[in-house]
């Protein structure tokens, strides 16, 4: 997707909204791909959302980290906008 604005400068956006056309035709140029992490479910979804077809094959391993490491940390300090990376002081 495309988005231009005119004012008070032109100002031009490019958005990949839908990326498994681009990936599929990069993907076709190799012969494997790996890709991992921990938020890669559910697995149909984002197979046809990183170019894979419902043919591919697909090995989907446990983790390999024991389930008493698991923890989940919420800190409401930290700026994850744009503007927030110019705080360079460490002091959020």
């Amino acid at each position: 997707m495309t988005i231009i604005e005119n004012a008070p400068a032109v100002k031009v956006q490019l958005f990949c909204l839908d990326p498994s056309f681009l990936l599929r035709q990069a993907l076709a140029r190799g012969h494997a791909a790996i890709f991992f992490s921990a938020t890669l479910t559910p697995m149909d979804y984002y197979l046809a959302l990183l170019g894979g077809a419902p043919e591919d094959p697909v090995l989907q391993l446990p983790s390999p980290f024991p389930t008493e490491n698991l923890a989940v940390f919420i800190q409401d300090r930290i700026q994850t906008h744009f503007k927030g990376r110019a705080n360079r002081s460490g002091k959020w």
